[in-house]
């Protein structure tokens, strides 16, 4: 980081390059399949993880305890927490209690969607400020690891996005999806993550074909 040596210029740029010197399957050129290039990051997420961090840096915290800014900088913090049990006091004549399973933010109404283990679903506005803090955190921001909706620059992002859904389903439903397929008896044998793997791929390559068609 040459600003860490001209602390007086008004220019920052960062320069990193991630090697893997010796190791044959960490960024290296080359033509992979989306499976291998997911299993290859898979093996060293760790690093990916860390060259992730350096895209934000230097990107300093605005408070000192990691709170949210919109929590800590206002007087009534409000934001809704899944797992927490809250009384929604404009639903009936008396009021909701109800706790929270699932919520997510519709940016463009500027709501937040809550689901509620008594089959509920509510709606909250949401402030500029915690806008600001849940497009900062989408996962995090409702007070645990939740996966919000996520959008894909290239075909890898939507490869990695929809295997991570399947890889939460069931088996059962994957080998389902590919029973009539000509291949299906030896799909049938993978274990289950290679078989959503190799699931996933050719949706993303079914897909990428239609794109290609004219309308």
């Amino acid at each position: 980081m040459g600003f860490h040596w001209s602390l007086n210029s008004e220019k920052i740029g960062t320069a990193i390059l991630s090697h893997g010197l010796g190791i044959p399957d960490f960024a290296k050129r080359g033509y992979f399949r989306l499976s291998e290039i997911y299993k290859r990051k898979q093996r060293h997420i760790d690093a990916y993880a860390i060259m992730s961090a350096f895209k934000e840096y230097p990107k300093i915290p605005t408070t000192f305890d990691g709170s949210l800014p919109s929590e800590t900088l206002t007087d009534n913090p409000q934001r809704i927490q899944i797992g927490e049990t809250y009384h929604f006091t404009d639903i009936g004549q008396n009021g909701l209690i109800a706790t929270v399973t699932t919520a997510t933010v519709n940016e463009a109404e500027k709501l937040i969607y809550i689901g509620t283990d008594k089959g509920h679903i509510l709606t909250s506005p949401i402030s500029d400020a915690e806008l600001t803090d849940y497009r900062s955190h989408p996962d995090a921001f409702f007070g645990t690891i939740h996966k919000q909706g996520k959008s894909a620059k290239d075909p890898y992002e939507f490869y990695e996005n929809i295997v991570e859904i399947h890889m939460s389903y069931p088996k059962s439903y994957v080998l389902n999806q590919v029973k009539n397929w000509p291949d299906a008896d030896q799909l049938e044998q993978l274990n289950y993550e290679d078989l959503v793997l190799e699931f996933c791929e050719r949706l993303v390559a079914h897909l990428g074909q239609l794109n290609q068609q004219p309308n």
